[in-house]
């Protein structure tokens, strides 16, 4: 029998019978609940888009049944809109083998193939606008979000130009210094980005020290590195000497925001391998990676710097043992 192709816009009696041929007729993969939210979500804020994607149908016992399509008529149904579909029908039972085998499209696919400056660092944008919408729903930027903030690709891409319409301009602008600071292992990229835009209303200035101070350390890292280097295989480079020389006086120019900025992310390191039992002691959503662990100690740098106070060390020792203020951002202990 050959395929049918149409364009429909089904009603719920109609997807209510489908649903309910395809439960008794053909053994259908589990709903997830996940993934009708997030279609819903898309629908309900207008985010669904018409697309090529197609709803398929077959038939098992004379009855008419979903082999392709049950979540998005699920998400139509709960949402009560309809959205129009391409509908083939007499699709082959057997076919659900070869459906949904191909490579997902990605955030960073979407910023690429959209291009007007999204596409550079395409990466590292995705995973910043995902910390940022985490932090938009949740108010942290690593805790997993409830199934009613779930949305799709297209969705998040559309919230992302929205909301933060700079942020391809703000990389661009300090990409140089963000690569740098991730090859020194000082952070990743996407990190120093979403601190950048985090910070930088709240105290321009302040950002721009600590921004230019982690990108002096990944400078005299890399530079040490290199000396080290070259010294094993018995060479001298006077060059990268004196550029050591002249990041070590640039360091030591800033001594309170130093000596702030760095007993925080000691005291923190130090603290994540002594507590081996991590229940209870990190925020929520947080685990003891390192990523997890680093974010928590910038953020909380961030608010020692910005506070001014000068017995940083029992503000730490209060927030890793009683309150996690600075997890959620930019707040001052």
């Amino acid at each position: 029998m050959s395929l049918n192709i149409s364009v429909q816009q089904f009603s719920s009696s109609e997807i209510n019978s489908l649903m309910s041929n395809t439960a008794k007729y053909f053994r259908q993969r589990k709903l997830n609940a996940n993934d009708i939210q997030r279609y819903k979500n898309d629908m309900v804020g207008n985010g669904w888009l018409d697309t090529s994607q197609t709803i398929g149908l077959g038939t098992s016992n004379g009855k008419e049944v979903i082999v392709d399509g049950q979540h998005r008529l699920a998400a139509a149904l709960e949402s009560k809109v309809m959205p129009k579909f391409i509908v083939v029908r007499n699709v082959p039972l057997e076919s659900f083998k070869v459906y949904d085998q191909g490579r997902q499209r990605t955030l960073s696919d979407a910023f690429h193939i959209n291009g007007n400056g999204w596409e550079d660092g395409a990466n590292y944008l995705s995973n910043t606008v995902k910390m940022l919408y985490k932090q938009h729903c949740t108010g942290f930027p690593n805790q997993s979000i409830t199934h009613k903030h779930h949305i799709g690709t297209g969705t998040l891409f559309d919230w992302a130009v929205k909301h933060y319409p700079d942020l391809p301009d703000v990389y661009g602008s300090h990409a140089k210094a963000f690569l740098k600071i991730q090859r020194a292992a000082l952070g990743p990229v996407s990190l120093m980005l979403y601190l950048k835009v985090v910070w930088d209303p709240q105290d321009k200035e302040l950002c721009k020290q600590i921004l230019n101070y982690l990108f002096l350390k990944a400078d005299y890292k890399l530079l040490s590195s290199r000396l080290n280097q070259r010294a094993m295989r018995g060479k001298v480079c006077v060059a990268t000497r004196k550029q050591l020389e002249s990041v070590t006086q640039k360091l030591n120019d800033q001594p309170p925001l130093g000596t702030v900025w760095d007993t925080a992310i000691e005291y923190i390191a130090k603290w994540r391998e002594n507590n081996t039992n991590a229940e209870g002691k990190l925020p929520p959503g947080a685990n003891k990676n390192l990523s997890d662990v680093t974010l928590f100690a910038y953020l909380t740098a961030w608010n020692l710097c910005r506070s001014g106070k000068s017995n940083y060390k029992n503000v730490l020792r209060k927030a890793l043992n009683k309150n996690y203020n600075a997890w959620r951002g930019p707040k001052v202990l």
